[in-house]
């Protein structure tokens, strides 16, 4: 499939893409189906990065829902829009436009599954940044191993104690020259007085920031570098570019029958693969079901096509 959906944003009403997951369907019924829903397809060659997607989704569909995700403190389901993620993501672009960073530098985060994860990362993209992710609990010499081989200047963190663990490590990074704490409790704060590096991300952070233009940038461009986990040696990175992470995108849509809004959640830059997604997606299913059992119904599924037979 050759085009990317675009559909108004007049209300907040969530997706459901039943009919497009009820059966399958030839490439040419596909594309039928699939314009028939959506008002205007954007060519796949006018989104050439992951922020260029992400903006215009904001851009068209702003008080559609973007994101649900579990809040543990809560206990309960919380969700945000486009237009307030694109709001968060103006915040952060600001804060991190102060930082003396330039396009290609690298910045990494260690995070839990969260809104942040995905917002730090948007508004890296968009200033040409390449984002490195870092697993929330690995060993203290894999993480230093991983900051000194990508040349990290920026590192988001969760909270003080992922912090203390890399405390020595970080202190022998001379490259790198920000660390934010993303929990901002007294501990947090303390450390911040100590070590004029650290800085807590809810005082680093404006209350708001200006729109920004979709940029001019080269879709061979590097977004991300991934690494493994060491377990046979130094973690190794792989360098992922713009181009190959938006065909990711486009191939989800195809495979999962969703739409792009909906399958750029699944992109592994955004952190989390696509079985991890729609396994979290099925939780969210089931408890929506507890609460309003009356709205359930049936519809028969098929066994999914592989793409090869689909454009047989």
């Amino acid at each position: 499939m050759r085009h990317c959906l675009r559909r108004n944003g007049g209300t907040a009403d969530a997706f459901r893409p039943t009919a497009l997951w009820a059966r399958p369907m030839a490439p040419n019924q596909e594309v039928t189906t699939l314009k028939a829903w959506s008002i205007d397809p954007i060519p796949v060659e006018d989104m050439a990065t992951l922020d260029g997607i992400f903006l215009e989704r904001v851009r068209c569909s702003p008080l559609r829902i973007a994101y649900r995700w579990f809040d543990r403190v809560l206990g309960g389901w919380r969700q945000m829009t486009w237009a307030e993620m694109g709001h968060e993501v103006a915040r952060w672009r600001q804060a991190l436009g102060g930082e003396e960073l330039q396009p290609g530098d690298r910045v990494a985060l260690q995070l839990r599954n969260c809104p942040e994860w995905v917002i730090f990362d948007q508004a890296a993209l968009s200033l040409g940044l390449v984002t490195v992710p870092l697993y929330t609990d690995d060993r203290a010499d894999n993480a230093a191993e991983i900051l000194r081989d990508a040349g990290v200047k920026l590192l988001l963190m969760q909270d003080a104690s992922r912090r203390k663990r890399l405390a020595h490590r970080i202190s022998m990074a001379k490259i790198l020259r920000r660390v934010l704490l993303l929990d901002g409790n007294e501990e947090s704060k303390r450390l911040a007085v100590e070590d004029r590096r650290l800085a807590v991300v809810l005082k680093w952070l404006p209350a708001s920031g200006p729109d920004w233009p979709r940029r001019t940038a080269d879709p061979n461009g590097l977004a991300s570098i991934v690494y493994t986990s060491g377990t046979t040696g130094r973690p190794k990175g792989v360098m992922l570019h713009h181009r190959g992470l938006c065909n990711l995108v486009l191939a989800q849509t195809r495979a999962f029958r969703v739409t792009p809004e909906i399958a750029v959640r699944l992109s592994i830059a955004l952190g989390s693969s696509a079985e991890s997604w729609l396994g979290h997606q099925a939780a969210y299913d089931l408890w929506e079901l507890e609460q309003h059992p009356d709205n359930a119904r049936v519809v028969p599924l098929f066994a999914a096509t592989s793409a090869a037979s689909a454009s047989a």
